[in-house]
Order: structure tokens, then C-alpha cells, then sequence
């Protein structure tokens, strides 16, 4: 995954669920549904400045990976 140097981060709501995001040096952002993600398993999306979805994994599965970050 990306790094964040600035580390520029938050919380808010997509459709009334909280979401935590922070951004990466590469201008993608990673999104967690649910809120912080800590050591549980959790849902993440990584979006790009356009707003394409790149990879998403949820229920612990990879839906897409786009930018190959597990391969």
C-alpha cells in the first residue's frame, strides 16, 4: 500500500456509515468502512484522485486490485 508522510486522515460518512480515510503520497486514498481498522479484519477501498476505485477487499476477500498490491 501507499505511504503517508503528511499523514492527512479523518473520519465522515458515505450514505450514513462512518468511514475512516487517509490519503497516500501517490494522491490515492484509502477508505475503511466501519471506522479505524486497527488489528480486526476490515473492509478497504484505495481510490485514486478521479475517484476510480483501485482495489477493494471486502468479508476478507479482493473484489478488484487494479494497481496490484498483492500480487
Amino acid at each position: 500500500m501507499g505511504t503517508n508522510s503528511q499523514y492527512e486522515s479523518g473520519m465522515g460518512r458515505i450514505g450514513g456509515e462512518v468511514m475512516y480515510w487517509d490519503k497516500n503520497d501517490d494522491g490515492t486514498t484509502n477508505i475503511f468502512p466501519g471506522g479505524m481498522p486497527g488489528a480486526r479484519p476490515h473492509d478497504h477501498i484505495v481510490v485514486n484522485e478521479d475517484g476510480g476505485v483501485e482495489y477493494m477487499r471486502v468479508d476478507g476477500e479482493v473484489i478488484n486490485d487494479y494497481r496490484d498490491y498483492h500480487g
